[in-house]
């Protein structure tokens, strides 16, 4: 009987070592930056095929982002919000948005707003905000245009003057800076905006500049056409 008890926690012993041995390891998963999200190299290519695809094939690229999973179901979907809005599919993008996480459906927000707030259309991103029930996020390049669509021109010019004094601005915030200024009339105050953003892309290569469509619009707007050619 005692043999009998030995040869079955021995073979129970070697059982366990198989399965053990022979399971598939787990796949590594890397975080992704301001974000509890981790994603396998797999499913970090999936998700920036669907990226290239927001531009060249959105439907597609909508329709791969519904087979992911988890996180990286999470994070491809919370760009396509945006693209769905930009398709005029308002009411899919906020049940979309309705199904992301309390992180991602703050980034999927904030691409909601910035995407109507470039097109000139401030009115219609207040609406979106009122329709999400969100609070007015804090980034200023979003909470000045909403406040002055709102109607409120003295809380959105001193948030102006607060945030034309911050330090380390990065080139795409001086241009957005740049742009809440001349709509405010402050041209000046615009024009030595733009002189920072150029500043900061004087090393970057020409093909990699990313607003150039954005700072001419400006340098249009106030009339430094030599400026511009």
């Amino acid at each position: 009987m005692e043999a009998f008890v030995v040869v079955l926690v021995v073979l129970i012993g070697v059982l366990l070592i198989i399965a053990i041995t022979g399971a598939d390891p787990k796949p590594h998963r890397i975080p992704v930056a301001d974000s509890s999200a981790r994603l396998t190299l797999e499913e970090v290519v999936w998700i920036n095929r669907i990226s290239a695809l927001r531009i060249l094939a959105p439907e597609m690229a909508i329709d791969l982002a519904a087979r992911l999973q988890g996180d990286a179901w999470q994070v491809a979907n919370a760009s396509l919000c945006a693209t769905l809005l930009e398709l005029n599919r308002e009411d899919k993008a906020l049940a979309l948005y309705s199904y992301l996480d309390a992180h991602h459906s703050r980034e999927a927000l904030a691409k909601m707003l910035y995407q109507l707030i470039d097109a000139g259309e401030a009115a219609k991103a207040l609406e979106l905000l009122k329709r999400t029930g969100d609070k007015r996020p804090s980034d200023p390049l979003l909470r000045i245009p909403l406040l002055l669509a709102e109607g409120d021109q003295d809380t959105a010019n001193s948030e102006l003057e607060t945030f034309a004094t911050t330090s380390n601005l990065s080139a795409q915030q001086w241009l957005g800076l740049a742009r809440l200024q001349r709509q405010s009339g402050k041209e000046d105050a615009a024009r030595h905006s733009l002189a920072q953003f150029w500043a900061l892309q004087k090393t970057v290569p020409a093909e990699d500049i990313v607003g150039l469509e954005i700072l001419a619009r400006e340098l249009a707007s106030l009339g430094d056409l030599q400026q511009l050619l």
